[in-house]
């Protein structure tokens, strides 16, 4: 911001201000101006901070679309051996439904035959003891 000491000195004279204090009033205000300009942005630092807020954009899409694209991999990638541990899974029950049905059917005539011989052993000793009891008053 650009400050006209003389000038603003001379409208103070014109107000009525005594010269040398509007001459004093006008250099204390420039430096003060002064001292703060050290402070002040620039249209210069204005640009230098809108291209670093560019490329600060532009870095940040480019990281998050590289961190889709890596997501996405890891997405496939777990879908993939899911699937797997799927088939395998399905595999091996399949195998213990085979084995679990061959051991129940192994059971079954195991329990059948020890029947047919508790049945055998049962009539032969039902039939024995009814001729028994024809002998026994």
């Amino acid at each position: 911001m650009a400050f006209n000491a003389l000038a603003y000195a001379q409208e103070l004279e014109h107000a009525g201000v005594p010269q040398a204090q509007a001459t004093a009033q006008a250099q204390a205000l420039h430096r003060a101006f002064e001292e703060q300009k050290s402070e002040l942005a620039t249209k210069g630092d204005l640009a230098e901070l809108r291209a670093d807020f560019a490329e600060l954009r532009a870095e940040t899409r480019t990281g998050l679309i590289e961190l889709r694209a890596e997501l996405h991999s890891e997405v496939s990638a777990l879908r993939q051996d899911m699937t797997q541990l799927d088939s395998k899974l399905t595999s091996q029950m399949a195998q213990s439904e085979g084995r679990m049905t061959s051991q129940i059917a192994q059971l079954e005539t195991r329990l059948t035959r020890w029947m047919l011989i508790a049945a055998g052993v049962g009539g032969g000793i039902a039939g024995g003891l009814t001729m028994l009891s024809k002998f026994i008053p």
